[in-house]
């Protein structure tokens, strides 16, 4: 049995056992991040870039682009300002915080 925590700036999240619970489950537990995946994804699509070209233009890895999407990986306050900025929207409205 493995002991976890995450903090982010969403949410303060602990798991004993880290097998029961996946990110992919956690995103249905917190639905600040599932809005910001579903937001996320909608911007990249409408924009038609591939999970490469954003993540070269953010600074990050192509599989990040995807565990953003999915809700595998919460994204730090420092990646969310950077999405905000190159899609030009406010961190509030990827967080759902506003429509």
């Amino acid at each position: 049995m493995s002991s976890f925590c995450n903090f982010s700036i969403t949410s303060l999240y602990c798991s004993v056992n880290l097998s029961s619970r996946t990110f992919a489950q956690y995103i249905d537990y917190n639905p600040t991040m599932k809005v910001f995946a579903e937001r996320f994804k909608e911007l990249r699509e409408d924009k038609k870039l591939s999970h490469r070209e954003l993540a070269e233009a953010l600074g990050v890895g192509n599989a990040t682009i995807s565990y953003w999407e999915n809700g595998k990986y919460e994204i730090t306050a420092e990646n969310l300002i950077k999405v905000a900025k190159y899609f030009n929207v406010t961190t509030d409205w990827l967080l759902g915080l506003q429509d």
